[in-house]
């Protein structure tokens, strides 16, 4: 969380090729097991309705999917890919620098006292 907003990140250590064919994932051509995609855009819509409900507050939060492992071979850029970022780990803190500053100091300090309550 920061001036950029919430994010979303789910990590994935999958090695090979990594594509978007036909609005899915593929790894080394073959679907992946689950869509990843999906699952990291309904993290991110959870952490927003669970905002929303307890500080009555509608702030977006950006799903990302990263792949960690070195071996995986990705190209997208910094394109969103049916609204998810899908980057390697050694790209994450480029792209949330890159990304604009949509919270204020006051909404962060609310979300972040908000969430803070989920660790107790």
């Amino acid at each position: 969380m920061g001036p950029c907003g919430l994010l979303v990140i789910e990590v994935k250590s999958h090695i090979g090729f990594i594509k978007y064919i036909n609005n899915e994932l593929t790894h080394n051509n073959l679907k992946f097991e689950k869509d990843f995609i999906k699952q990291t855009k309904k993290e991110a819509i959870d952490l927003n309705k669970y905002l929303l409900k307890k500080i009555n507050k509608n702030i977006f939060v950006t799903p990302i999917l990263v792949f960690s492992n070195k071996y995986s071979k990705i190209r997208f850029g910094f394109n969103q890919l049916d609204n998810c970022y899908v980057i390697k780990k050694e790209f994450l803190l480029e792209l949330i620098n890159k990304l604009p500053n949509t919270m204020s100091k006051d909404d962060i300090n609310l979300a972040e006292n908000e969430m803070s309550k989920l660790h107790s």
